[in-house]
């Protein structure tokens, strides 16, 4: 697993840097993962080397991008699978076909951000812009690109900063900000020269002629296409040649060289054939009949008039869907920023009642604990006052014992001194008998007060 780890890396090295060598180490990489059954390399290799062949054979990249995001499909890898999406987007982005590319890209653009990846999310901003470019949404395209060069630079992406600045600069060139494009495609050339990064040097090399030529410098304009044309032949990428091949025909048009802008313009139509380049076609065309207008040529020159007119058709066909285009671009923009906006409220709900839940929860707890607390002094206080009554009860007790020591002794005296009287009244004098009834008399009075003392002590006491 680890050597088809490696090849994959390779051949994802060599993608802007040597296009045959990609395919070769992707090809490996299949190799290998089929003998030990290894799925998630099997996916990798065949995106890698979907990816190496666009713009160089697209049926073939459409082949292995498919394959790729059907094993990722199966075995649920969701950033695997956005990237099959975004190649597929690239892909139909190249044949014109911009609904199926803004579809492909939007799917990617979402599970994206549902993975949160942020540097995978600035490519297909980037891609998204190029769409809205193609689509004549200039602003639209800016803002894409400026979410997408924030990340990059956050990131220090070189290699992405050189790709994001030269998209800029076309929509500058578009804008007729002819000094500002060439300072940006300059930016993007020593970036890209800085990383060895070849084909998108040769874009940058594209670019910078473009601008040259609409500043009528044709010779300094065929000197950067032809540094362009030698390092995309290297790599037989055929949407670059296509491009410079025209971008060449048109200056030795312009400068009345129409031997050479035949050649280059025949070139272009090959290679515009070969990928379904309707607009690459278009420009072969244009130049072709024009070139042999001037040359007297009319026989040649009506056939490709001919052409150009059947494929200008084509083209308005092509602005049609560009218009539906637009349309499915803007709906699925606003669908997509809907469903976050959806997604933001959900989140913000779910934190409100998480919050509350936590100021209840603590809330509770207070309350419980302050009860708790509440109780615990209670039961500090009743234990306190249990204490007292004990206390008291036992000053009772003691008390109640001392009074019944005490009046037993009187009692006795009146008891002893009334049954004496019983016994022996008939036998004693008068004068003993009224003696002895006094006394009783006085301790009964004594016995008297002494419970009228103990009643009002016991008053007192029910009062507190």
């Amino acid at each position: 697993k680890e050597k088809v780890k490696i090849l994959n890396e390779l051949s994802d090295i060599y993608q802007n840097i040597n296009t045959q060598q990609a395919i070769v180490f992707a090809e490996k990489g299949i190799s290998e993962a089929k003998k030990i059954n290894d799925d998630i390399g099997l996916a990798g290799s065949y995106g890698s080397l979907g990816y190496a062949y666009i713009n160089l054979n697209n049926i073939k990249a459409t082949e292995y991008t498919n394959k790729a995001l059907e094993i990722r499909r199966k075995i649920n890898d969701k950033a695997g699978i956005a990237t099959s999406l975004n190649v597929l987007g690239v892909l139909y982005y190249y044949e014109a076909d911009y609904l199926k590319s803004i579809e492909y890209h939007l799917e990617a653009l979402k599970r994206r951000e549902e993975i949160g990846d942020p540097v995978k999310t600035a490519t297909s901003y980037n891609n998204i812009a190029l769409v809205n470019i193609a689509l004549e949404n200039y602003e639209a395209a800016l803002d894409y690109l400026n979410k997408a060069l924030k990340v990059r630079t956050a990131t220090n992406n070189k290699r992405s900063i050189g790709i994001i600045k030269a998209n800029i600069g076309k929509i500058q060139i578009v804008q007729n900000k002819t000094e500002e494009a060439l300072e940006t495609f300059f930016e993007s050339l020593e970036i890209n020269k800085e990383l060895g990064n070849y084909k998108s040097v040769a874009n940058s090399h594209q670019n910078i002629a473009s601008v040259y030529k609409k500043l009528s410098k044709y010779p300094i304009a065929i000197s950067y296409y032809d540094s362009a044309l030698a390092i995309y032949y290297f790599q037989n990428e055929k949407n670059g040649l296509a491009n410079v091949e025209n971008g060449l025909a048109e200056v030795y048009k312009l400068i009345q060289q129409f031997d050479n802008a035949i050649n280059h313009a025949n070139i272009a139509l090959k290679h515009a054939e070969e990928i379904n380049s309707l607009e690459n076609k278009l420009l072969a065309l244009q130049t072709l009949f024009e070139s042999y207008e001037q040359k007297n040529d009319f026989k040649n020159a009506y056939k490709y008039l001919n052409n150009y007119r059947t494929a200008y058709l084509d083209l308005k066909n092509n602005e049609k869907i560009k218009k539906l285009a637009n349309v499915e671009l803007n709906y699925k923009l606003e669908k997509l920023k809907k469903e976050q906006e959806q997604k933001l409220l959900n989140q913000n709900i779910y934190i409100f009642i998480l919050l509350l839940t936590v100021i209840f929860g603590a809330i509770i707890l207070f309350l419980l604990s302050k009860s708790s607390k509440n109780k615990k002094k209670a039961n500090e206080e009743l234990n306190k006052l249990n204490s007292k009554l004990i206390e008291v009860n036992k000053t009772k007790d003691k008390f109640l014992s001392i009074i019944a020591h005490d009046m037993r002794g009187p009692y006795q005296s009146t008891l002893g001194l009334s049954q004496l009287l019983a016994d022996e009244f008939e036998s004693l004098e008068q004068d003993e008998l009224k003696n002895n009834i006094i006394i009783l008399n006085s301790s009964l009075k004594n016995q008297y007060n002494l419970l009228n003392d103990l009643l009002h002590w016991a008053e007192l006491q029910a009062g507190n």
